[in-house]
């Protein structure tokens, strides 16, 4: 299914989930993962990591724009929210950009955030347990390690944070009861 199709929004189910699954499917459907499995497979077990039902669509489609098989225009042509759409382009790394630098755009969004913990966990797991690792699978087992302290750290800063309180509206039956009584 080419998500590009203008008549592609007509021919999928209404449920947001059971389109990003389908896209995700016909985006990586002669993809492989690392350990040699469907790279679809990967996909499922990072959008069953996460609760938020939207954020289990963005969780599928994570890695649609980035293997250029759909534009985000597109995937807002397909009928998915805004806030869908703003989460994948939240978590497509951008040409050129480091990945550090991508790490540290997306912690800006908690939702981004609890998504790639759920895809760096699941890139971790298929690593861990290849019988033989390369080096280049060591290497992104430490980088791997390396973005997950940062966006966890990233969580707790922004956790940490103190409250700015709140100011509370002046209303007449507030006034009345601030004012002093004369003696």
């Amino acid at each position: 299914m080419n998500p590009r199709d203008p008549s592609m929004r007509r021919r999928l189910p209404p449920d947001p989930l059971t389109r990003a699954i389908i896209l995700a499917a016909a985006a990586h459907a002669k993809e492989r993962g690392r350990g040699g499995d469907p790279k679809l497979l990967h996909v499922l077990r990072v959008m069953l990591r996460v609760d938020d039902p939207e954020e289990r669509v963005a969780a599928a489609l994570h890695d649609v724009v980035e293997e250029e098989a759909a534009t985000l225009a597109d995937l807002l042509r397909a009928g998915f929210s805004r806030r869908v759409v703003r989460l994948v382009d939240l978590m497509t790394r951008r040409e050129d950009e480091d990945y550090f630098d991508y790490i540290r755009r997306l912690c800006a969004d908690p939702a981004a955030r609890r998504i790639k913990l759920a895809d760096l966990a699941d890139n971790t797991d298929v690593r861990m347990k290849l019988k033989r690792r390369t080096d280049k699978d060591l290497e992104k087992i430490r980088r791997f390690a390396r973005a997950r302290r940062m966006i966890l750290k990233c969580r707790t800063a922004r956790a940490a944070r103190p409250a700015t309180p709140k100011r509370r509206a002046v209303t007449a039956s507030s006034a009345v009861r601030r004012r002093r009584r004369p003696r």
